[in-house]
């Protein structure tokens, strides 16, 4: 959706950026929009953080014509869609490359106070949001001399929490907590004139439009757990059949040295398992290799670096003196690109992410480029 609408700014089109984050995040908007609405639309879109995209994938799923799941597997599905984890690419990764895992310090709940303002206009948002925040251990603070707790204006589309900036090294921290609670919430400095309002308090929460009456869950991710990569070494696999084409492209190729434990190349059923083709008009060698499970997985080496789908990595990587840029879809790594001498090395997984983070990455790790 961001890249559509990134496309799609301009003065004619904002009705259809509305309609794209509507239909996107099932916003029912009733009444007449104002300009700043629609504003607080576009920018919503448009400033999209890249990089995170989730697929919820639904267990125990059982049956042939007709499907079904034990309740605890959608209940725990419908939890992974409502609470993602963004913050999941980074552990997964440090723990795939077996580095340690540094736990940030956070302010207790308990030693945290907490204004609520309301800023969307909304009668209650404010008191259901003080009461909701007080049963999390928050300790709310009410404004100074008995003034009503609403903000200064009621335009507020998200809501905003914003920490005392003499306490920044405590508040930041805290604020993104609160913001993971609230939902749809940026973090910032508190503006001079709320200091007084928020009454001292080491946050202050504006709540906006999306915020509806409600706190997220709590959802502790679990910790995930490293094992060892499932590859063999194999470089002859594709040696002979990426010699014969070196020749032809204006990059160096890479040899894949190591490959999933159980894959060969895809020579099924007349199949070819090396394609080459123009990928946006740069010359493009793909390989694809099928597991024993009877999954697909491939190779891709272009010279074409600006590709759409390359601009929404998750994190990029130094290893080893080599740049990798990781893509991510939830806790599973679906892409590795490899960066090096003006072209790129794509490793991608298979269409569920079968391949674990640590193959993905010795595969990737593993490429070695060939001689001209």
């Amino acid at each position: 959706m961001r890249e559509r609408v990134r496309r799609s700014l301009g003065l004619t089109s904002l009705i259809g950026i509305i309609n794209t984050v509507s239909h996107h995040h099932y916003i029912d908007v009733l009444g007449h929009f104002d300009l700043g609405t629609i504003g607080s639309y576009a920018k919503f879109a448009y400033t999209l953080p890249p990089g995170h995209v989730f697929q919820n994938k639904l267990t125990d799923v059982t049956g042939y014509y007709e499907l079904s799941a034990t309740q605890s597997a959608i209940d725990s599905t419908v939890q992974q869609f409502l609470n993602p984890d963004v913050g999941a690419s980074a552990t997964q990764t440090a723990v795939a490359l077996g580095r340690k895992l540094h736990k940030k310090f956070r302010l207790p709940p308990s030693h945290v106070t907490l204004t609520v303002l309301n800023g969307n206009g909304v009668a209650g948002s404010a008191g259901n949001a003080s009461y909701e925040l007080g049963q999390k251990g928050y300790h709310v603070v009410l404004p100074a001399s008995g003034q009503t707790a609403n903000a200064p204006n009621w335009n507020y589309f998200r809501s905003k929490v914003y920490y005392d900036p003499s306490r920044a090294a405590n508040g930041k921290a805290s604020g993104r907590q609160i913001a993971k609670l609230v939902g749809s919430a940026d973090v910032g400095a508190m503006p001079s004139n709320l200091h007084k309002l928020c009454n001292g308090a080491l946050e202050c929460l504006v709540v906006g439009s999306t915020f509806h009456g409600q706190l997220a869950p709590v959802v502790i991710p679990p910790t995930p757990v490293r094992h060892p990569p499932e590859v063999r070494t194999d470089p002859g696999l594709t040696q002979s059949t990426l010699a014969g084409l070196k020749k032809r492209m204006p990059f160096r190729l890479q040899l894949p040295t190591r490959v999933e434990r159980s894959s060969y190349l895809d020579t099924c059923c007349g199949d070819r398992p090396v394609r080459v083709y123009r990928l946006g008009g740069s010359p493009t060698v793909r390989l694809t290799f099928k597991t024993g499970s009877q999954e697909y997985w491939g190779i891709q080496e272009t010279k074409w670096t600006g590709a759409p789908v390359l601009s929404d990595r998750s994190l990029t990587q130094r290893v080893g003196g080599r740049r990798y840029d990781l893509y991510y879809n939830g806790s599973h790594l679906h892409m590795v690109v490899l960066r090096s001498g003006g072209a790129s090395y794509w490793v991608v997984n298979t269409l569920l992410d079968s391949l674990s983070n640590e193959t993905m990455l010795a595969i990737a790790r593993g490429l070695r480029p060939m001689t001209r």
